[in-house]
């Protein structure tokens, strides 16, 4: 981790301390899988309804469980990271970004859609 990452980490609570270096962990184990790995941000939300943590989590639990049944999508997934959060409206969305094997990912915009 570099310095001025360490500076930042400290101001950091415990709980965020460790989600950021689970993340970077996906990172680190991605790049060691594969030397060229194309990343897919997403940012995830319902447009015209109040959304909930427990119906987030649920569509992400189904985005998940698709991972295994949609090979044509995720087949050169190596990992992902998702992190839910709540807006200043009380609506809930996700960021999220899953890892592939970058010589293996022709189509990100395909992917991410």
């Amino acid at each position: 981790m570099k310095k001025e990452n360490k500076q930042e980490n400290k101001k950091m609570s415990r709980k965020e301390q460790r989600r950021y270096k689970q993340g970077c962990a996906v990172i680190d184990s991605s790049l060691k899988l594969d030397s060229r790995v194309a990343v897919i941000r997403l940012d995830l939300s319902y447009q015209n309804s109040k959304s909930s943590a427990d119906r987030l989590n649920s569509d992400l639990n189904k985005l998940r469980l698709n991972a295994r049944s949609k090979p044509s999508i995720f087949k050169d997934q190596i990992g992902y990271v998702i992190k839910l959060e709540k807006g200043n409206n009380d609506n809930y969305h996700a960021h999220a970004f899953f890892t592939f094997r970058g010589h293996e990912v022709k189509n990100h915009k395909y992917k991410a859609e």
